[in-house]
């Protein structure tokens, strides 16, 4: 028996909903005020939250709730959902949806109910993945609304931003760049890379946060096999979802995707997923194989798993052609991961601001000037393959 926790303040809506769902065997849970919502969520545990619209603080209330508690919702009103100004990124992702209520209750809500029913139905089957990408974005949106992030754009353009994308061996050292006595204290010890040897397998390094699961989607499905590399992937992403979201992308590629073990070999023409509140570090074997080594250490620019962590170890650790690519996302996490490839010697990419969902990973990775290019989340595959081969040619 499915559970709808049905939150709306109008007596008849909230009346026919309820008693329409409850006498078609749903476990109803009816609810006047939304005044304890992010609490009451948490407490039923519904498959599916049905919201109506003018119940609500409109769009900043879904959102807290789907950040604490990411759950299937369904929202129910008055206009159709064109006239919903500022809605459309929540209603993009699979987990929410919008269904216009008739003016009328004609013959009991019949023909509505129906329609709830079949939505109910489509939402409570919603990938475990699709609820992680709601709540990464939902969080953003909710911090944002109150003032407490913001997004940090590029100062000078592209232009000054990036060098050209070319093999290590020609690329100019980077630039000299202002930092603070702040800065400097808070900055790790500089990491000495080895040389990049074209003989071994090519390692790439990927970093996400907010809007980074289907972007990720993307460039596994896009990577050419042929390139043989060994992938590392961190996702910033609750523990519960790691696991699912590895599974997803093992089916959108060719590369074999996993998430990471301790121990575990990393292997060419495979990809390991960091799991959620744990570093993804790796270990040379006697054998010279590269394995997982899974670290629960402090956070690292308050997150866990870190971008930071996963490309300092690879750039310190591991040879062969190397690249850092950051992706969409709030925060700094990435930036010194990237100083730390690019000291390495490998090619470094940043997403775009356009396709990013949070321009500020990106942002702060390309206000390092280690950054070699900046491109659009279509591109990325191509990017990173020409950046591989680029070392490989050499």
């Amino acid at each position: 028996m499915r559970r709808v926790l049905v939150v709306d303040d109008s007596p008849r809506l909230r009346s026919v909903v309820a008693n329409g769902l409850a006498s078609r065997e749903y476990d109803v849970v009816p609810m006047a005020s939304p005044s304890t919502l992010i609490e009451t969520v948490s407490e039923v545990e519904p498959d599916v939250l049905l919201i109506g619209l003018a119940t609500l603080d409109g769009l900043e209330q879904v959102e807290r709730a789907l950040s604490v508690s990411p759950t299937p919702s369904l929202v129910v009103g008055p206009c159709p959902e064109s006239e919903l100004d500022g809605w459309g990124e929540v209603f993009r992702t699979d987990a929410v949806e919008y269904l216009q209520a008739p003016a009328e209750l004609d013959d009991g809500g019949a023909d509505f109910l129906a329609r709830i029913e079949t939505t109910i139905e489509r939402l409570s089957t919603v990938d475990k993945t699709t609820l992680a990408v709601a709540q990464t974005a939902a969080s953003t949106r909710a911090i944002q609304s109150a003032g407490t992030a913001t997004a940090v754009p590029a100062t000078d353009g592209p232009s000054a931003q990036f060098r050209s994308l070319e093999p290590a061996s020609k690329r100019q050292p980077a630039r000299t760049r202002d930092v603070t006595d702040r800065q400097v204290e808070q900055r790790p010890p500089a990491l000495t890379g080895p040389t990049r040897t074209p003989t071994e397998p090519p390692t790439i390094v990927i970093g996400a946060s907010t809007g980074g699961p289907a972007v990720l989607e993307g460039v596994l499905e896009g990577l050419s096999i042929d390139l043989a590399a060994r992938v590392l992937i961190v996702q910033h992403m609750p523990r519960s979802f790691t696991g699912k979201f590895a599974d997803r992308l093992d089916g959108v590629g060719e590369y074999a995707v996993s998430e990471a073990r301790d121990g575990q070999p990393i292997r060419p023409k495979t990809a390991v997923v960091a799991p959620g509140d744990t570093h993804l570090g790796i270990d040379l074997d006697a054998t010279g194989t590269v394995r997982v080594a899974l670290e629960d250490g402090p956070h690292r620019n308050g997150v866990r798993p870190s971008i930071d962590v996963t490309m300092e170890q690879v750039a310190d650790r591991l040879e062969g052609p190397l690249c850092g690519v950051v992706l969409t996302g709030m925060g700094r996490d990435g930036a010194s991961g990237i100083e730390a490839i690019d000291a390495a010697g490998g090619v470094t990419i940043a997403q775009d601001e356009a396709t990013s969902h949070i321009f500020g990973i990106p942002a702060k990775a390309i206000q390092t000037g280690c950054i070699d290019d900046i491109v659009p989340a279509n591109e990325l595959p191509a990017r990173i393959t020409a950046a591989i081969m680029g070392e490989i040619d050499e």
